[in-house]
């Protein structure tokens, strides 16, 4: 999972977009702070009391 976020954006080399799905704010990448958030969120969610 974490190589599949990883490689969301502009290609370095060839500056093609990966995995943007042609959605406009997924083409710089995805932020770490939002991405921590909701998956702390997440794991919030679904844990046992």
């Amino acid at each position: 999972m974490a190589l599949f976020l990883a490689s969301v954006g502009l290609s370095p080399i060839a500056l093609t977009p990966r995995f943007t799905f042609r959605l406009p704010a997924l083409v710089d990448g995805i932020n770490i702070a939002p991405l921590a958030l909701g998956l702390f969120g997440f794991r919030n969610c679904f844990s046992l009391p």
